[in-house]
């Protein structure tokens, strides 16, 4: 991959990991991209100049943008300068990736790099699925998917997204590349906590599941279990629902709400707690599952999970059949009765790497931007 120069591009980016997980995916992409020998440089859009941190291990260009519509505040994000940032970007980029969804900074992205003549992939991270709506309908049908036709490569998560592609017409140059993550320079706790730390750590939004995790704590507060809930995340809308179940419920001490965590702090906090709940009700392949896993903490994830099949076949009490606090609760216990037979965290770490593990997933990406540097898949 010497010599190589890739262009990422993400439609926006917050201190909090607010938007979602395709930042923290361009940002593994870059980081194994240069460890491998290779050039990246990654652009994304912020509001006003709340940036996350910078990894500092690759060039990155955090660009203040601002929504050209009340309505669709995410999808209409554009600024002049990000416009002059990736025109004097993709002149530089041998190949441009860029993290594709409905929204014009995608869309201006992926224009300029076919009008200049440069190889483009497009990941959409389960962002382009069949859509009912007219206004979107419209503009899938005047923009998004004659610029997915034209795009050399497409990347879906799964075979499920692939599927969805295909419904809109998009059948070729189709390629699976699962989301993967380097296994960080941290030691996890040897044990578990003296009390079971079992944790929320998501955008606290109703797809996340966070009634479900709200109601597997009142069931365990109520059979006296010892054991602390956490919740960990920005507010998707779900906040004051949270806060008003604390107070309501007095449940002040045993369910703690700690706030949103930086993204670069996130595997290090996961390294600390033992139980990871995520009960999805849509989560095409979510990164703080990874996150968990890389660290060695237990996950418990909704069968609507992208990860669900391939987790389930490491430990199938960490994916309940049902999408239920029930089900959930039953999962947890189940790991909770291993206090004296503690899991070993380090099974999980080399479960992590063998099946999610960046390097061998990279691989495949690499020599897809290889192909297309010397024409190959064009």
């Amino acid at each position: 991959m010497s010599g190589i120069r890739v262009l990422h591009v993400v439609t926006l980016g917050g201190p909090n990991g607010e938007y979602g997980g395709p930042l923290r995916v361009a940002r593994e992409l870059c980081a194994e991209q240069i460890r491998c020998g290779g050039s990246a440089v990654l652009l994304f859009g912020i509001l006003d100049t709340l940036a996350p941190a910078s990894l500092g291990k690759f060039p990155e260009l955090a660009i203040p943008v601002k929504p050209t519509s009340k309505k669709y505040k995410v999808s209409s994000l554009i600024s002049f300068r990000f416009i002059l940032h990736l025109i004097g970007q993709i002149k530089k980029a041998d190949v441009v990736h860029v993290h594709f969804g409905r929204d014009i900074i995608s869309l201006i992205a992926s224009a300029l790099s076919l009008l200049m003549h440069r190889p483009i992939v497009l990941q959409t991270h389960g962002m382009v699925i069949p859509d009912s709506r007219r206004v979107t309908k419209i503009v899938d049908f005047l923009v998004v998917l004659p610029i997915l036709r034209l795009a050399d490569i497409k990347l879906a998560l799964s075979v499920q997204e692939k599927d969805s592609l295909s419904k809109l017409g998009i059948r070729k140059n189709i390629l699976i590349q699962p989301n993967g993550i380097s296994i960080p320079e941290i030691a996890p706790q040897a044990d578990w906590n003296v009390i079971p730390r079992i944790v929320f750590c998501s955008r606290l939004f109703s797809s996340k599941g966070i009634d479900i995790f709200l109601e597997i704590v009142e069931r365990s507060y109520y059979e006296k279990k010892h054991v602390l809930f956490e919740i960990y995340g920005p507010d998707g809308g779900d906040l004051g629902k949270v806060l008003n179940f604390i107070e309501t419920k007095k449940l002040d001490g045993y369910l703690k709400y700690l706030g949103p965590i930086q993204p670069h702090l996130v595997q290090e906090t996961l390294s600390k707690v033992d139980i990871l709940v995520l009960p999805s009700t849509y989560d095409p392949y979510p990164m703080v599952v990874l996150e968990a896993l890389s660290v060695g903490t237990s996950v418990v994830i909704s069968n609507r999970c992208g990860q669900a099949e391939i987790v389930k076949k490491f430990d199938t009490r960490y994916v309940p059949s049902k999408l239920s606090a029930e089900s959930f609760y039953s999962s947890i216990e189940s790991i909770l009765a291993q206090i004296s037979y503690p899991i070993d965290r380090s099974k999980i770490i080399e479960f992590c790497h063998n099946n999610f593990g960046i390097e061998e997933l990279y691989k495949s990406l690499s020599q897809i931007y290889r192909e297309l540097t010397i024409g190959t898949l064009k």
